[in-house]
């Protein structure tokens, strides 16, 4: 029990981390195995989080891809029973995140909630994706028109994580962040 809370609590710093999280701060959640999940999921299917300002709204991204690092395919279940049987509860989270990127300013955040969109296969929402690209609303280094078009246009189902990348080769493949850049 003692364990739980104290990956409880490094989780909840992922609610600090911005663009990247530290990776002492990913080595602990992910050595926490099946004990990390129960709070990776809560903070993953906090749509909420997504109208919170950086480094808040990042939190959600990073819970997902430490789900797909902490355990066994079977620990994820959830979540795509979430996404793919519930159909109130997907149609939610697809409204909340497209209500979102409409919304937003940041570059970088719209590049990944476009990401999120095209890999639960949000094929409606091509146009307003493709429009944000050319209004130069979607950072194109984070991940090219082409590649958000064939997310949306695929079955976004079976790309829910990278198979192709280990972990810190998703945040460097998958993404340049803004404090690396300045360096």
């Amino acid at each position: 029990m003692i364990l739980d809370l104290t990956i409880a609590d490094k989780i909840k710093q992922l609610h600090r981390e911005g663009l990247r999280p530290s990776e002492r701060l990913v080595n602990t959640i992910t050595r926490a195995g099946a004990a990390a999940f129960t709070p990776l999921l809560e903070l993953a299917i906090d749509v909420e989080l997504l109208h919170e300002e950086a480094p808040e709204c990042y939190a959600p991204i990073h819970a997902l891809r430490l789900l797909g690092e902490v355990g066994s395919v079977e620990m994820i279940e959830p979540l795509t029973y979430v996404t793919s049987v519930v159909p109130e509860t997907r149609d939610a989270l697809i409204a909340e995140l497209r209500e979102r990127l409409a919304t937003t300013e940041d570059k970088a955040f719209a590049s990944y909630l476009a990401i999120a969109l095209g890999n639960l296969g949000v094929k409606d929402a091509y146009a307003e994706i493709m429009a944000l690209y050319r209004a130069g609303r979607i950072d194109q280094e984070i991940i090219p028109a082409g590649a958000v078009r064939q997310l949306l246009l695929t079955d976004g189902a079976k790309r829910l994580a990278c198979a192709i990348h280990p972990l810190w080769e998703r945040y460097d493949q998958h993404g340049p962040f803004p404090e690396e850049r300045e360096a």
